[in-house]
């Protein structure tokens, strides 16, 4: 029995996790118990709303609840500090003996038992980082008093080596390691939170979860089982070959979605077979403009976004190159 993980509260990420619940009763085969991560610190958080319980129920998923006390030291949350949330989604004593977690943003999208997640004898699967977004490895492993790892990794969509780093948006670790594990990826998380190791490392927001991750595995000295991108596919910066759809994909954002014709018809059956969840659609705007509007402002919405995402890509590959140039002089 494998016990699969995923976080929800009031907002957008409702409709995230509800169409995660949809296709993992669809297409998960492997024995399983679903647990709904749900914070409890009201100062940042709502709880998700009473449609979304009534989905749990639906989909025999089990709501716990943790309290994440690194939000609980601010009055205001930046972009990023949700992250931190999964470490706390981990706190619950689970009784199975393996624990996957999944980020919100992910759907299934095949049949499958998760073979390849149980058969390593590893403690710990999990997928390359997508992209060489953080650099100073020397800087932040001597910070952390640890010495910088002599492996290296690529990175899946930029091809850079750098010491190992992960994606942390599917984790599959043995309940037998869960408890130091959670501990330390917390220590390290707030650690990254200080200020003044802030101001030293300049690691994004958004990805202090993975370079903790990252910490947190050397620290335990856990060998790793490299998952294969099908367990974790970057929609936004691939394409899915529709002869052999991967297992899980990270679309990230509605527009995704929106883009892929198998996650599209997928998200459609989503809302015929719940249609309930229109209510929802239409309080967040990406969502209604995509999938509760006329054709018009649906298709300026989606170029509009193609524009943005291109935008952004050519800032990334930029920084794919200044990163590859600069860890060789480092």
């Amino acid at each position: 029995m494998v016990a699969i993980v995923c976080v929800c509260h009031k907002g957008e990420i409702e409709l995230k996790t509800a169409f995660l619940l949809h296709t993992l009763k669809k297409y998960l085969t492997v024995p399983h118990k679903i647990y709904v991560a749900i914070p409890e610190n009201t100062k940042h958080f709502m709880p998700p709303s009473a449609l979304l319980f009534q989905l749990f129920e639906k989909y025999n998923a089990q709501p716990v609840f943790f309290n994440n006390s690194l939000l609980g030291l601010r009055n205001t949350i930046i972009a990023g500090d949700y992250t931190s949330n999964k470490i706390y989604a981990l706190e619950h004593p689970f009784q199975e003996n393996d624990i996957v977690f999944l980020d919100s943003d992910i759907a299934m999208l095949r049949t499958s038992a998760f073979k390849d997640f149980f058969q390593s004898a590893t403690k710990i699967s999990v997928k390359p980082a997508n992209r060489a977004n953080v650099i100073s490895w020397g800087k932040i492993y001597a910070a952390a008093r640890q010495q910088l790892p002599k492996t290296q990794i690529l990175t899946s969509l930029d091809k850079v080596l750098l010491p190992p780093y992960f994606n942390s948006g599917v984790i599959r670790i043995s309940s037998s390691i869960r408890h130091p594990f959670q501990k330390a990826w917390h220590e390290y998380m707030a650690w990254l939170w200080d200020t003044k190791v802030q101001q030293q490392l300049r690691v994004p927001p958004f990805h202090r979860d993975q370079v903790a991750l990252s910490l947190t595995i050397n620290k335990l000295k856990l060998e790793v089982t490299s998952l294969a991108e099908e367990y974790n596919f970057p929609l936004r910066g691939r394409k899915i070959n529709p002869m052999q759809l991967p297992i899980l994909v990270h679309y990230h954002h509605p527009f995704s979605i929106c883009s892929n014709k198998e996650l599209k018809n997928e998200f459609i059956q989503f809302l015929q077979q719940t249609p309930e969840i229109g209510s929802l659609i239409v309080q967040h705007k990406h969502w209604r403009n995509l999938f509760a509007s006329g054709k018009l402002k649906r298709l300026y919405s989606i170029r509009l976004e193609k524009f943005n995402y291109h935008k952004s890509l050519l800032g990334r590959r930029f920084l794919a190159f200044f990163h590859r140039i600069t860890f060789r002089i480092l």
